[in-house]
């Protein structure tokens, strides 16, 4: 009887209203808003991810073929016991800094390398502490923002956080503990590395998507996991969670198509995850979605991709370059779906003019003013609004004209990402 209420709930709760002035739920001009998460496992060295980085993200020539413009962006590793690649921050497990060290700093700074993947590829166990007091010395002596971090690997691997017996990462009475060395240098959105089948978080649903949404649950009605139920059948893209030891953090779902399987993750995969069928469903709900995968697992050189992967990579480009699709990192994706989520905001009319007030949001997290970047207000009178941010005016509001839904909207500018030069 409870979980019909929530389905229920969950029904009632997913519908939206029109006002006079409201929020829109995805920037303007774009319709769905989309992340290619890209776990950094099978990313032999550092020349391999600088060509997938280079083909997704500028226009240049590349070795897989002419760049796509987008804005996609990669995991790294500090260590790997495994000796399986040479793109970490440090060597193998020593503390000496390996050659990619400095070009993952570059990326890290300009936002295209956006999460941390665990402190590194410790599948066959030995991980101690001190690779986490190295790795958190590194991030605050190089004054390095990151904000995501998604677990990786089997249950030997015991630095992941979360819910289940063997990660123990945020577990005080553990030699694994890392869950106070996360939060001293700001980590707040973490991936426990729960994977759902529906198309598209936070946006338009059908009574089909609850079907799937309770065949995703099935595994998480008993033990640990059954509080997850009530997450996939609200179909959000994150949700508020609590540590072991009382971290207050957000967990996320990454999408998988449901004909997968976690090994299949890949760049080959891709036709199938995100199939111009998936893409225009996506679009449809005008939903949020962050895709699972592993882009360094692939053909290897010097193309990489196949063709069909290529396509299907192509097709994504264009639907962002015709101002359908949002595509960016999955930091600034779950920024944004967090903001717009609990955004606690109120306007007033004032001789003809519309003014909105941004408070804050309703979660444990205070965004700086760059994290509203991208939202949107639909208004009757655009040219007459104005924007404020804790107090302070927006000087760069954008007038937009009528998007698909005939409604006219004011917009905190989305500023994308600058790829690093000089590589």
């Amino acid at each position: 009887m409870r979980y019909i209420f929530l389905l229920i709930f969950a029904l009632i709760t997913g519908c939206r209203h029109e006002k006079a002035v409201s929020l829109r739920p995805i920037p303007y001009p774009y319709r769905a808003a989309l992340a290619i998460s890209s776990d950094c496992d099978r990313t032999d060295s550092l020349g391999e991810f600088l060509t997938i980085m280079r083909y997704l993200n500028t226009t240049d020539s590349t070795p897989i073929g002419r760049g796509l413009g987008l804005e996609i962006g990669y995991s790294f590793w500090f260590f790997d016991a495994l000796h399986s690649t040479r793109f970490t921050v440090f060597k193998d497990t020593s503390f000496e800094l390996s050659p990619a060290a400095k070009t993952i700093v570059k990326f890290i700074r300009a936002g295209y390398i956006d999460y941390l993947h665990t402190f590194g590829e410790f599948s066959l166990g030995g991980f101690r502490r001190e690779f986490a007091e190295s790795a958190v010395t590194f991030i605050k002596r190089n004054n390095l923002k990151l904000l995501t971090w998604i677990n990786h690997g089997p249950p030997t691997n015991h630095q992941n956080v979360g819910p289940l017996s063997f990660q123990l990462g945020d577990n005080p009475g553990s030699p694994y503990y890392v869950s106070d060395l996360l939060k001293s240098v700001g980590f707040k959105f973490f991936g426990f590395y729960e994977v759902c089948h529906n198309v598209g978080q936070d946006g338009r649903r059908r009574f089909i998507d609850y079907l799937k949404a309770l065949k995703d649950a099935q595994a998480y009605l008993t033990g640990a996991h059954h509080w997850l139920l009530g997450f996939y059948l609200r179909n959000h893209l994150l949700e508020s969670a609590q540590l072991d030891d009382g971290y207050e953090v957000f967990h996320f779902v990454r999408y998988m198509s449901s004909m997968g399987r976690v090994a299949h993750a890949n760049a080959e995969a891709l036709p199938r995850q995100l199939s111009p069928q998936v893409i225009e469903e996506l679009e449809r709900k005008s939903g949020y979605m962050i895709v699972y995968t592993h882009l360094g697992d692939n053909l290897g050189p010097p193309e990489y991709f196949s063709d069909s992967t290529k396509k299907t990579l192509e097709h994504i480009a264009k639907e962002f370059h015709e101002d359908r699709l949002l595509v960016t990192t999955t930091t600034r994706l779950l920024v944004l779906n967090l903001v717009e989520r609990y955004l606690n905001w109120h306007y007033k009319v004032e001789n003809g003019k519309v003014i909105i007030f941004i408070d804050r949001i309703k979660a444990n997290w205070k965004p700086e003013e760059d994290d509203f970047q991208g939202l949107t207000f639909y208004t009757p009178a655009p040219e007459s609004t104005e924007v404020y941010i804790y107090g302070k005016k927006v000087k760069d509001v954008v007038v937009n004209p009528p998007d698909f839904t005939g409604r006219r909207s004011v917009s905190i500018p989305w500023r994308p990402l600058k790829f690093p030069e000089g590589l």
